[in-house]
């Protein structure tokens, strides 16, 4: 009888094979998240840097949300008024001035990404 304590090798193996073949299937994500985690890390020594490749990957991930979001701005002024906008271009441009370099990658990252998308 076997013992019900110890894993079977050929189970991990299988998970392994797995998750191999998921990289192997999305290869961009997989580069991204990768660059993504070792920018993160870099971003305790170098922030302006780190901050910057953190900012282009986001950047590129949601820049279809955050170019959405910049086209309601308008309406959002109209809707929720004068102060609770203040209060909202304030955290902005704190964001802008604490991460120089994470907002300017967001910026690059968004911008760049719908210009390619818009000429392919």
């Amino acid at each position: 009888m076997a013992d019900p304590t110890q894993e079977d090798p050929k189970g991990t193996q299988s998970k392994f094979e797995e998750f191999i073949e998921l990289c192997k299937s999305n290869i961009g994500d997989t580069v991204a998240y990768i660059i993504l985690a070792i920018s993160l890390f870099y971003t305790f020594f170098e922030p302006f840097v780190g901050g910057l490749i953190v900012g282009f990957i986001s950047g590129i991930y949601f820049s279809s949300q955050i170019l959405l979001r910049g086209q309601q701005f308008r309406e959002f002024l109209i809707t929720d008024g004068i102060f609770k906008s203040f209060v909202l271009i304030a955290a902005f441009a704190a964001f802008i001035i604490t991460a120089p370099g994470m907002a300017l990658g967001l910026l690059l990252g968004t911008f760049g990404r719908h210009l390619f998308k818009r000429g392919s």
